[in-house]
């Protein structure tokens, strides 16, 4: 019972949305603003809507991720109800809480999650144009969890966290990305599929040394301290782990990320 209860909490999505909520948090420990928990609300449904919608067309198992495309498989009308709840949750927390220019923005945002992978209405997908998939990730996550909460109390943006986010969800993506690049498209044209997963490995440890490079030169040491603790869980990686280290240990990472942001 317990294994299935956590299996859940991890497939369905729910992890990951809290990891979007820390992230938030890490923002806003970062620019010492005022927390809006509505906002943060909203973070979660709206990363519970988008990443649930990626997987309504998944039709058929994953090797590289049996068990939670398995999961997925096996749990498909639960998927479409919180996919659709989600949304409509998220939407509404939207017109109450966004002033109007921020919701224009974030209609490309949303056009983005939309569009990233082919669907029963849509054929076109961004994931077809080389080395888009890892920017788009990360671009939605900047967007979502420090661009969008700056814009909402300023008009201009914080680029020193937003920066930050952006690379470091870029780079604990990379091993995501190792792991799926034998069932992977070659169409796709992912990092490992360009240089190698070995090149890409190293790539990704090498984005840590230089996140640890900004984070002394604005000495932030409590985010060096996380960011070391991020490199000792990339490392394993260099060989293919269970799915769960990397849906339950290297997203985990973004829910401790505001307790090193002091």
């Amino acid at each position: 019972m317990i294994i299935r209860i956590f299996n859940a909490i991890i497939f369905s999505n729910i992890w990951i949305s809290f990891g979007a909520v820390g992230t938030t948090l890490a923002y806003y420990r970062f620019t010492g603003e005022e927390i809006n928990y509505l906002y943060l609300i909203l973070v979660f449904f709206a990363t519970l809507f988008a990443y649930n919608l990626q997987y309504l067309t998944d039709e058929k198992i994953n090797p590289e991720r049996y068990t939670q495309s398995s999961w997925l498989l096996n749990n498909i009308k639960l998927i479409k109800i919180i996919t659709f709840s989600s949304f409509v949750i998220c939407s509404l927390l939207s017109l109450v809480i966004f002033p109007i220019h921020v919701l224009i923005m974030s209609l490309p945002v949303f056009l983005i999650v939309y569009f990233y992978k082919k669907g029963k209405i849509n054929r076109f997908s961004l994931r077809s144009i080389p080395l888009i998939k890892i920017i788009v990730i990360s671009f939605c996550w900047m967007w979502l969890s420090s661009i969008i909460p700056h814009l909402i109390n300023y008009n201009h943006i914080n680029w020193n966290i937003s920066l930050f986010i952006f690379f470091y969800v870029f780079t604990i993506t990379l091993p995501f990305d190792i792991r799926d690049s034998n069932f992977d498209n070659d169409s796709l044209m992912t990092f490992p599929q360009i240089i190698g997963k070995k090149g890409t490995y190293f790539f990704s440890v090498s984005m840590i040394l230089f996140l640890v490079l900004g984070a002394l030169y604005f000495s932030k040491y409590s985010l060096v301290i996380f960011l070391f603790v991020t490199l000792l869980l990339i490392l394993p990686t260099f060989k293919s782990r269970k799915e769960h280290y990397y849906l339950f240990v290297l997203d985990g990472l973004l829910l401790v990320f505001p307790i090193f942001v002091i």
